[in-house]
């Protein structure tokens, strides 16, 4: 699961990611959120890939969840005003 959270934050921000762990999954992501290499988990193994440096950032970098809030609080005033005009008429 942390994998999978890994992988879309590669894929949110447009860059490489490189997760480490003691015990579990260790891997290279690239930026579309594909996995490059992996390392066998519960085994002492060494990690080689290999990552190219991006410039720029993502529309998600650059305004992260705020559209997604913004429309939600549309939907909810517009809801909550016509709910109001079928309980006025």
């Amino acid at each position: 699961q942390h994998l999978q959270m890994v992988r879309m934050r590669a894929l949110e921000n447009g860059r490489y990611i490189m997760r480490g762990t003691n015990t579990g999954l260790t891997a290279l992501v690239d930026p579309a959120g594909a996995i490059i290499s992996q390392a066998p988990q519960f085994e002492q193994a060494t990690l080689r890939g290999e990552v190219r440096q991006v410039e720029g950032t993502t529309p998600f970098g650059i305004w992260g969840s705020w559209p997604v809030l913004v429309l939600c609080a549309g939907c909810l005033v517009i809801s909550l005003r016509r709910k109001r005009s079928v309980n006025q008429s």
